[in-house]
């Protein structure tokens, strides 16, 4: 996903809007592959620390690690984060745009403090998750945008950050379902996530709260850039809203792991829908 939505920023979204917009090859391979190599060492050394709760849940994480060693594990991290930040850092330099330097580094270490020490804290660790997947999108717009004739007030920068505001925050409400869905390993491992210090219920209320903002989000998206236009009405509507309203009542409805983890797969692929919504400016 995070492959896809660089492919569609580049190549479809910012072109749409932006006539000068150019970004070479080379810029683009060298994008998708920081930050994908960045995010596998995460996932690595995010299942290095966590072994003990994921073999209490069950995890199919802990047979990856299991699989892999403990030694080839961090070895696997350190050589995938450092390509990762090597080509993040060298296209930062060759673009002159040190914004993205900071962000490249912001996001390897916010991933290593997420799986050492915040995952198991009480919202930290999922807001600073939830904060890189937002950064991840904004990648391609640093990099690409002159950042003499950038402004705030700029409505294709508006739309961006709706789309960054909208992954984000469903990743975060993604979080807490995760959370609870591995309370038993969470407990036992003396974490203090959301799930345990406010019970299932109330993080369930949460999250519903959560995904009732991006539906008034959606809602206030389509108006305030859309209005009057079928095709994005009938996806936003169709596609995007009716899926928060299924997430919406499955939440409520929630009780067993089994049903947390449908409904963190059912949060991906409401990003999912969401975020390929940025190849259809092409036909615009």
């Amino acid at each position: 996903m995070l492959a896809l939505v660089q492919v569609l920023m580049v190549l479809v979204f910012l072109p749409a809007f932006i006539p000068s917009f150019e970004f070479e090859t080379w810029k683009l391979i060298s994008l998708i592959s920081s930050v994908c190599f960045i995010a596998a060492g995460g996932n690595l050394i995010n299942a290095y620390f966590d072994q003990q709760t994921d073999l209490i849940n069950k995890s199919k994480h802990y047979n990856n690690y299991k699989h892999l060693g403990k030694r080839r594990c961090l070895i696997s991290y350190a050589v995938l984060s450092t390509i990762g930040l090597i080509l993040g850092f060298w296209l930062s330099f060759n673009s002159n745009n040190y914004l993205a330097l900071v962000i490249y580094g912001f996001v390897f270490i916010s991933l290593f403090m997420y799986s050492k020490y915040l995952k198991g804290s009480f919202l930290v660790g999922n807001i600073l998750v939830s904060l890189v997947v937002g950064l991840s999108l904004l990648l391609p717009w640093v990099l690409g945008v002159d950042e003499k004739t950038f402004h705030l007030q700029d409505p294709v920068f508006q739309l961006l950050l709706s789309y960054i505001l909208f992954a984000a925050v469903i990743n975060f409400a993604r979080e807490l379902a995760k959370d609870a869905e591995d309370v038993v390993g969470d407990f036992a491992t003396n974490h203090q996530t959301f799930a345990i210090l406010m019970g299932k219920k109330r993080t369930q209320q949460f999250i519903q709260i959560l995904v009732f903002i991006c539906l008034i989000g959606l809602v206030y998206a389509y108006f305030r850039f859309f209005a009057g236009q079928l095709i994005p009405m009938l996806y936003i509507f169709l596609a995007l809203v009716s899926s928060g309203i299924i997430i919406f009542v499955k939440t409520g409805k929630a009780k067993h792991k089994k049903d947390f983890s449908k409904l963190s797969m059912l949060f991906k692929i409401w990003m999912f829908l969401g975020l390929i919504s940025l190849g259809f400016y092409g036909w615009v």
